[in-house]
């Protein structure tokens, strides 16, 4: 998946910044005993621990503890931060999977090396291998495209979502994303039955 190589030039940043900082693996697949399918990043401020998450987008730190819930309660990108016996949990949804999803957050401190071998191991079954997926945390709105559909996470926690074909696609994505016409043209189109999924 895409979330190896942002959040480990994340904790590049972080680090060089002279902040205390760990990559982190977790897992968002439900099959009982699945290996961490999600690399992500967790800063240290103070004596406490935050995740700090470049796939995930919740604005703002999330504080780790190991006593009580936390969260983001921003109702377009909110997470709830759950303590359990081996780490956290958090439910959060992202634009392909609006209904919501579970991250189990565990192993903070890995090195870089877990992080390449894990991107190497998800990279055949990344969701994102077979439609284009673009998110932007916009004003107070998540707007996004996923899975051939234009998908907006608005400011009252509603979600609103269009299927889209290749001219609309093409449009939405020059005029709210405002991304280049040339690339736009370069895209490959979806495959919206995808032969493979996290």
């Amino acid at each position: 998946g895409l979330c190896w190589a942002g959040n480990n030039s994340l904790y590049e940043l972080l680090s060089t910044l002279g902040f205390i900082t760990y990559r982190a693996l977790a897992t968002m697949s439900t099959a009982e005993n699945a290996s961490p399918d999600h690399g992500t990043v967790v800063v240290c401020f103070g004596e406490k621990k935050y995740l700090v998450d470049a796939s995930i987008l919740h604005s703002d730190p999330l504080e780790l503890n190991r006593s009580r819930d936390t969260d983001i309660t921003h109702p377009a990108w909110r997470v709830r931060c759950s303590p359990t016996v081996s780490g956290w949990t958090l439910l959060t949804r992202f634009p392909h999977l609006p209904q919501g999803c579970e991250c189990r957050l565990g192993d903070i401190g890995v090195g870089k090396q877990i992080f390449e071998k894990l991107n190497e191991a998800t990279r055949s079954r990344s969701p994102f291998n077979d439609s284009l997926y673009f998110r932007l945390n916009r004003r107070e709105e998540v707007v996004a495209f996923a899975g051939g559909k234009r998908i907006y996470f608005h400011s009252d926690g509603s979600v609103q979502e269009k299927i889209c074909d290749t001219h609309s696609r093409h449009h939405f994505l020059i005029d709210e994303m405002k991304i280049s016409e040339e690339i736009i043209t370069q895209l490959p189109k979806d495959r919206l039955t995808p032969s493979k999924h996290r």
